[in-house]
């Protein structure tokens, strides 16, 4: 009886030591392992990125799909949405599919909607710009112009193709708007900038057309 009782003791001994080694070796992985870590969960959460914005647009605008559906056409409805900051055709299409538009049609809808005001912001939003800081809208125009600029850098180094990358990914923050304005405050010429915008927005509507109408489509 009392041999085994020692030999619970030394069994209890050696798994508490195993797991004091055992939380060590993980916590010098964890610490030193901790860019590699991060790495792979950014990349884990950037694949996910669509899914949840996709399902957050499809939340936030339901109840505005709801409001306008008998009131005006839904193209209508989803043109008007294409054409706002932030929303463009990511929740253009979105709503679409809700509202039961049809595939291309809800296509050239949005990809129309989306482009529409670049041509606009690339030729008078500097303009615009210098005439709001005589007024008592200075505080937004420096709020808009430091996001502009953020995004330099993800656009300066290859020019119009980063420029065209930049509005095709449709991740937050990207985009026919932020891309035009980038542009704007970068003096990008407006040909080439046009240029950019239109190829980016015309892939970002194939890519949200085909995350619309195939993968959140099975749940709206």
């Amino acid at each position: 009886m009392k041999r085994k009782i020692e030999e619970n003791k030394y069994f209890q001994i050696g798994f508490t030591a195993f797991l004091v080694i055992a939380s060590s070796i993980i916590f010098y992985f964890l610490i030193y392992k901790l860019g590699l870590i991060y790495g792979y969960l950014k990349s884990f959460i950037g694949f996910f990125t669509p899914f949840i914005i996709g399902f957050i647009f499809a939340y936030l605008l339901n109840p505005v799909v709801n409001f306008f559906r008998n009131i005006i056409p839904v193209e209508l409805t989803v043109f008007i949405l294409s054409m706002m900051p932030i929303i463009e055709l990511r929740g253009g299409l979105v709503a679409a599919k809700m509202l039961g538009v049809d595939l291309l049609p809800a296509m050239l809808i949005c990809f129309i909607g989306t482009i529409l005001p670049t041509p606009f912001i690339l030729l008078f939003i500097n303009k615009i710009f210098d005439w709001m800081r005589n007024t008592r809208f200075v505080k937004l125009v420096d709020r808009m112009e430091a996001k502009g600029r953020s995004k330099f850098a993800q656009i300066e180094k290859y020019k119009t193709f980063g420029l065209l990358i930049f509005v095709a990914i449709p991740l937050p923050g990207t985009g026919a708007w932020t891309g035009s304005l980038a542009a704007a405050l970068m003096k990008m010429p407006i040909k080439d900038a046009l240029f950019s915008v239109i190829g980016g927005t015309l892939i970002a509507d194939i890519l949200m057309a085909i995350f619309s109408y195939g993968l959140l489509g099975m749940f709206i």
